[in-house]
């Protein structure tokens, strides 16, 4: 068993056609060495992940019986393009800089509304997984990725997302959630309620899903905007969803009502989201 390929959805571009061989090169030579070690290393992983420090926090606290139900905003006025920007200049992937938006977001938002805010939060991030099968099903993986919202430096935090993501890419957790989904999926509903629990260990949830970069037409008409919602999941109370299409990133934010002032909250961060992408464009042009 190899570990999914994520490198199309968190991938650095390469900075020359030579470092792009070298790292092939490389890929390969881990490959092998991924077969060989992937019981180990998935037991070892697998582990940590279980006993590492919880994620609570004023949005997150310890049995919260969450809603379901909030308020959730939408935007679609963000540019592909200025996210790529963002990305070339620091040289991170494009996952990177919209996970960074969140982190600010979070860290502004309990600010705001004079929240303490942690050292970190846990995100749950949603990937596509390639080879979609050619039925209607669900064909994705998960992790959880620790945000350091405790970090001052914008760039800094940036980079800190980068480096997490790398690893978590690497690691087996993609490739163990991807077939764990598909196993709890199987069991009746009866059993996946007991399996996930109510309160999920992250504060929030996000996704981003490409859509085509241009004009899509369906039988004729052109589909000048596509929606994709998904609010907060079961078990915990903030959710993000991106999907790019058409050139502009649209964002969707969805807050339970069980967290305090819910409805500014929501509001909030996506602008919080959008002022962290401006911050990180200064100081690229202004280094």
């Amino acid at each position: 068993m190899a570990n999914l390929n994520l490198d199309k959805v968190i991938a650095k571009p390469a900075a020359s056609s030579r470092k792009s061989a070298n790292q092939k090169q490389h890929f390969y030579s881990e490959t092998f060495f991924n077969k060989l070690s992937f019981p180990l290393r998935a037991l070892y992983e697998f582990s940590s992940n279980l006993t590492k420090e919880q994620d609570v926090n004023a949005w997150h606290e310890l049995n919260t019986k969450w809603t379901r139900t909030g308020t959730f905003t939408f935007d679609d006025t963000i540019p592909v393009d200025y996210i790529k920007e963002i990305k070339r200049f620091y040289a991170v992937s494009f996952t990177t800089v919209l996970l960074a938006g969140i982190c600010a977001g979070i860290r502004r938002g309990m600010e705001l509304t004079d929240a303490v805010v942690p050292k970190f939060i846990d995100c749950v991030a949603v990937f596509p997984v390639l080879a979609h099968p050619k039925k209607l099903t669900n064909h994705l993986t998960h992790c959880i990725i620790r945000l350091p919202t405790g970090m001052d430096d914008p760039k800094q935090r940036l980079l800190a997302i980068e480096a997490r993501l790398e690893k978590l890419k690497n690691s087996t957790l993609p490739t163990l959630n991807f077939y764990m989904v598909k196993l709890i999926g199987d069991l009746p509903r009866g059993f996946i309620s007991k399996i996930v629990t109510n309160n999920f260990p992250a504060t929030v949830a996000f996704s981003n899903f490409p859509a085509p970069n241009q004009l899509w037409t369906v039988n004729g008409t052109d589909v000048y905007k596509i929606q994709f919602e998904a609010g907060p999941m079961l078990g915990l109370g903030i959710g993000y969803a991106c999907l790019s299409y058409n050139g502009k990133i649209s964002l969707f934010t969805g807050v339970d009502s069980k967290i305090q002032n819910s409805e500014k909250i929501s509001k909030n961060l996506i602008q919080l989201f959008k002022e962290e992408l401006d911050l990180l464009s200064q100081i690229s042009t202004n280094p």
